[in-house]
């Protein structure tokens, strides 16, 4: 049986994992649609 409090802070932990992953993905994002890759504009220069 969980009590609670263990209770409360699985879905405080579940609640901090899913925002981390959203400011993650959304970083992944942005950072991907303002910069493109390094490799790609090497690729880019060599031909």
């Amino acid at each position: 049986m969980l009590s609670a409090q263990n209770w409360l802070l699985i879905q405080l932990h579940s609640k901090m994992g899913l925002v981390i992953l959203t400011l993650i993905l959304h970083q992944k994002k942005s950072s991907h649609g303002k910069h493109p890759p390094i490799y790609s504009i090497k690729e880019h220069k060599h031909k």
